[in-house]
């Protein structure tokens, strides 16, 4: 598990994500609009309820997509391609 004071919390960091565009990209998730992106925090397994990753372990997300990666809404793509997203929004991040 991550010790809580290896935890980076960074304002700048994720103010720097609104208005930007989502890098996520979940298929059938994805609404493409920059006025919903915030910096979306990735689960991870050292995690409990209500806590979150650590600000450096997040993506850029649009509301669809943030929805979907938080369990708000029931995912319309297989855990692979998920990942996959993730993934891939990690490097474009």
């Amino acid at each position: 598990m991550i010790e809580k004071s290896a935890m980076v919390r960074s304002k700048k960091l994720r103010r720097s994500a609104e208005g930007e565009r989502c890098t996520l990209r979940l298929a059938g998730h994805c609404n493409g609009d920059p006025a919903t992106s915030v910096l979306c925090h990735l689960p991870y397994g050292g995690g409990g309820v209500g806590m979150k990753a650590s600000d450096d372990h997040a993506v850029i997300a649009c509301s669809g997509c943030h929805d979907a990666i938080d369990g708000r809404v029931k995912p319309l793509l297989d855990a692979a391609e998920i990942y996959e997203g993730m993934i891939r929004a990690i490097a474009e991040t």
